[in-house]
C-alpha cells in the first residue's frame, strides 16, 4: 500500500545527555501486583489534577473525567504468544514480538495460515544461530532466519532477539496454533507462570482485533458494566495499537542510545472526525493507556500535509522515534482535518517508534488527560508519563503511590493524570468537585432521625438504597437483606416527582413498606426547587437523555453525602432495577455520587436477572402496589400525554392509577419488548413536543410553573 508521506526517519535529534535523565525510583517486590485486583474493577485510582492528588477508585473514574470528554481506548486483543520450545538441553521459553516485517499487520496475519510466516521473537536461550530448527509439538517447528542482539533482563536467564520461521503447520492458522500450544504472555516481572484466570484477567473488556503480545493494562480495569457506563456518559472510540513485547524492554544507560520498539497502529475515519470536531469544540481528549496516547500523538505528527489518493485504506508510514521534537507548529484539528481532506480512507494505519521523554522538547498535542498504571523504573512508559505532568510531579505521584501501598505494573492500580497544572504534594480526603458542588445538607426530617441501622451487626455491609418506589424496591430489598447480609436503610429523596399528590403516594406506600420489613426508613423531604434548577435547559430532552442524567445525579449526590453523615459503607438505588431505566446511565450517577467520598462504595451489579425481575412482579402483586404510569417529572408526563393523545388514550392522572394484581401480566405489560418499541419512538414525539410547546412557553425563571 502506497503511504500518503515520506517516512519521517530523522526528524529530530535524540535528546542529549543533559536533557535525558528521567527520575528514578525503588520499587520494592512487595509492591507489584502479581494478580490482578479480585473482583475486577475494584483497583483503587490516584488522580492527578488540579494541582492536587486525590485516592480514590477506579469505579469512579467517570466522577474526574471532564463533563464533554472525549474517550480513547486501545481495543488491541492479547494473542497466546508464549511458546515452549524443545532443545537438546531443555525446553525453553519463546516469546512472539510482532511480524518480522515492521511494516506488516500483526492482525491479519494472526488470522492467517502460520506455515512461512516469519516473526521477530524473543528466545530464552543465548545459544542460538541462523538455520538452527526447534522443536513445538509433533512435527511443527520454529526455524532461526537471523539473530538480532542479545535480549537482557535483570532476574531472567540470557536470550537472543531472532527473527524465527513457522514450518510443519499444514493448513492451521496462526490463530489456532496459539491457541493450542501458546499461553498468555504475562510480564516476566510477576515471577510467576500464568494460570487459567489469565486468559480474562490479561484481556481488556472491550478487546478485538488480535496483535498485541502485551496488554494494553490501563483497560484491565474496566469491567463490562463500568465502561458501558462511560462509553453511555461519554463520546468513546477506540484505536487500535498493537502492544509488542518491546514495551517491558528497560532503558539501559543512556535513553537516546536506546532502540525504541516499533508498533503498528490504526485508527478509524469515526475516530479521526471526533478528533477533529473535539478540537474544534475545545473539549478535552482522554486517552485510556499509554498505547492509545503513543498513536494519537504518532497520528498528529504523521497527519499528511497534501492530498493523497481516495482509496479504501490508508497507510501513513512510519515514525521515527525522535520524532515531534522540532519547531513545527501542529495542531490535532490541523492533523486530523488533513487527514480527513486528503483522502476518503475508512482507516488510516501506520507504526510508530516515537519515545517520548521529558527533555523539554516534546510537546504533546493530542491527549488532555491520561488514564495509565504505575511504571516499572528505567522505562520508556514511565518517560512518557513524566513528560505528561512534568518530573516534579510524576515523583511526588510516585512516592504517594509508594507511601499510600498502591499496587504497581501490569496488574497493579492506576492513575489518573492531567496535564492542565501537574500535581502538587497536597493529597485531597475526597475529589475536589465535592466542595464546590456538594447538595444542601440533608433535609430537616432525615437530619433529625437518629442514626439509621446503628444496632447492625460490625460484620454486616450498612447500605443506604435510594429508593424511588416501592414496586422496584421489594426484589432488591430481599437481594440485599437474604443473599448479601448488608444491613439496608431505604433512603426516599425523589425531588423530581411531580405533582405533590403523586409524590406522597409513592412515599407513604414506600415507607409502609419498609416498616412491614423492619427496615430503617428515611425521608429526604421534597425539594422541587433543586430539581428544576438542575433541570433548567433541558427541558425537551428525550426519555434517557440529557435531563434523565441530570435527575439521576441530583438524587444520588444527596443520597451519597446523607451516607457519608451517617457513616454508610455503599450507596445503591433502584432506579436500576427498572426496565425503563438506562442502567449505564443510572450507575455513571452513583459512581460520581460515590466518588466525591473517600471510601464510600456504590453497588452497581446486576439487578436486572431474569430471577430478581420475576420476584419483582410477585412482590408487587403480592402487595398491590400503584402501578405508576410515568417515571414522576412532569415532562415525563408531559410527553406521555402526548403520546397517549396521538394513540387515542385518555391522559394520565396522577395518583389515581392501577394496582399490580398479575405477576405474569404485569410483567408482560412491562416487557423488554414493550419499552424498546416505547424508546423507539419516544425521540419522534419528543421533538413533536418541543415544537408545539416552544411558541407556548411563559419564560418565567421557575420551570415548574410552565408545567
Amino acid at each position: 500500500m502506497r503511504p500518503l508521506l515520506r517516512r519521517a526517519a530523522a526528524a529530530a535529534k535524540p535528546p542529549t545527555a543533559a536533557q535525558r535523565r528521567c527520575f528514578r525510583y525503588h520499587l520494592p517486590q512487595s509492591s507489584i501486583a502479581k494478580y490482578p485486583a479480585s473482583p475486577r474493577g475494584s483497583s483503587r485510582l490516584l488522580v492527578a489534577a488540579d494541582g492536587e492528588l486525590t485516592d480514590s477508585r477506579f469505579e469512579a473514574l467517570t466522577s474526574h473525567l471532564p463533563r464533554d470528554a472525549l474517550v480513547i481506548v486501545n481495543d488491541s486483543r492479547v494473542v497466546r504468544a508464549r511458546l515452549r520450545c524443545a532443545g537438546p538441553d531443555g525446553a525453553f521459553e519463546v516469546l512472539l514480538l510482532a511480524p518480522a516485517d515492521a511494516d506488516a499487520d500483526p492482525s491479519p496475519l494472526v488470522a492467517a495460515r502460520a506455515e512461512g510466516q516469519a516473526w521477530r521473537a524473543m528466545l530464552r536461550r543465548s545459544d542460538v544461530a541462523p538455520g538452527q530448527t526447534f522443536a513445538v509439538d509433533g512435527d511443527m517447528h520454529l526455524r532461526v532466519a537471523a539473530v538480532h542482539s542479545p535480549w537482557l533482563e535483570a532476574g531472567e536467564a540470557d536470550g537472543v532477539e531472532a527473527d524465527v520461521a513457522f514450518g510443519g503447520c499444514g493448513a492451521r492458522t496462526l490463530a489456532s496454533l496459539l491457541d493450542a500450544h501458546g499461553t498468555t504472555p504475562v510480564p516476566p516481572y510477576l515471577d510467576r507462570p500464568d494460570d487459567d484466570g489469565d486468559d480474562d484477567a490479561y484481556q481488556t473488556a472491550y478487546a478485538a482485533d488480535a496483535g498485541s503480545v502485551a496488554a494494553p493494562t490501563a483497560g484491565l480495569h474496566f469491567t463490562d458494566g463500568h465502561f458501558a457506563a462511560v462509553a453511555a456518559a461519554f463520546e468513546t472510540h477506540a484505536v487500535t495499537l498493537h502492544v509488542g513485547a518491546g514495551t517491558f524492554r528497560p532503558v539501559v544507560g543512556r535513553v537516546e542510545d536506546h532502540a525504541m520498539h516499533a508498533e503498528r497502529f490504526a485508527v478509524s475515519r469515526a475516530c479521526v472526525e471526533a478528533l477533529a470536531a473535539a478540537a474544534r469544540d475545545g473539549r478535552p481528549v482522554v486517552a485510556v493507556g499509554t498505547t492509545s496516547a503513543r498513536a494519537l500523538e504518532s497520528l498528529v505528527w504523521l497527519a499528511p500535509a497534501s492530498t493523497g489518493a481516495s482509496r479504501a485504506g490508508a497507510d501513513l508510514g512510519h515514525l521515527d522515534q525522535w520524532s515531534g521534537r522540532d519547531a513545527r507548529d501542529v495542531s490535532l484539528a490541523d492533523a486530523a482535518t488533513s487527514l480527513l481532506e486528503a483522502t476518503d480512507a475508512t482507516t488510516f494505519s501506520a507504526s510508530t517508534s516515537l519515545c517520548i521523554t521529558p527533555d523539554g522538547r516534546w510537546r504533546f498535542r493530542a491527549v488532555d488527560h491520561l488514564v495509565t498504571n504505575f511504571h516499572h523504573p528505567d522505562s520508556t512508559l514511565l518517560s512518557l508519563v513524566a513528560a505528561f505532568v512534568g518530573e516534579e510531579p510524576a515523583k511526588d505521584l510516585y512516592a504517594h503511590a509508594l507511601a499510600g501501598g498502591y499496587r504497581f505494573l501490569s496488574y497493579g492500580d492506576a492513575c489518573y493524570l492531567s496535564r492542565a497544572g501537574g500535581p502538587s504534594k497536597k493529597v485531597a480526603a475526597s475529589s475536589p468537585k465535592a466542595a464546590a458542588s456538594s447538595p444542601k445538607a440533608a433535609s430537616s426530617s432525615a437530619s433529625s432521625a437518629s442514626s439509621p441501622a446503628s444496632a447492625a451487626s460490625a460484620r454486616k455491609k450498612r447500605v443506604l438504597l435510594h429508593s424511588c418506589c416501592a414496586p422496584c424496591s421489594g426484589a432488591m430489598i430481599e437481594e440485599m437483606v437474604e443473599t448479601l447480609d448488608a444491613d439496608v436503610t431505604v433512603f426516599f429523596y425523589n425531588p423530581n416527582i411531580h405533582p405533590r399528590s403523586e409524590y406522597e403516594l409513592r412515599k407513604r406506600e414506600n415507607e409502609r413498606y419498609a416498616a412491614k420489613l423492619g427496615i430503617a426508613f428515611v425521608d429526604g423531604d421534597y425539594d422541587p426547587d433543586e430539581w428544576y434548577r438542575r433541570a433548567r435547559g433541558l427541558e425537551y430532552e428525550p426519555e434517557r437523555g440529557g435531563r434523565c442524567t441530570a435527575c439521576f445525579d441530583v438524587r444520588m449526590e444527596r443520597t451519597a453525602l446523607y451516607a457519608h453523615e451517617w457513616g454508610f459503607d455503599a450507596i445503591a438505588t433502584t432506579n436500576a432495577t427498572s426496565r425503563w431505566k438506562d442502567e449505564a446511565q443510572v450507575d455513571g450517577s452513583g459512581l460520581r455520587a460515590a466518588a466525591r467520598y473517600d471510601g464510600l462504595e456504590y453497588m452497581y451489579q446486576d439487578w436486572k436477572t431474569d430471577a430478581m425481575t420475576e420476584r419483582k412482579y410477585v412482590i408487587n402483586a403480592e402487595h398491590a402496589f400503584y402501578k405508576q404510569e410515568y417515571c414522576g417529572c412532569s415532562y415525563s408526563l408531559r410527553d406521555n400525554n402526548f403520546h397517549r393523545a396521538k394513540e387515542g388514550k385518555p391522559p394520565i392522572k396522577p395518583a389515581t392509577a392501577d394496582v399490580y394484581s398479575d405477576p405474569r401480566l404485569d410483567s408482560e405489560e412491562e416487557s423488554p419488548d414493550v419499552v424498546a418499541d416505547f424508546f423507539e419512538r419516544a425521540p419522534a414525539f419528543s421533538e413533536e413536543v418541543r415544537a408545539m410547546y416552544q411558541a407556548r412557553r411563559r419564560g418565567r425563571a421557575g420551570h415548574k410553573d410552565n408545567w
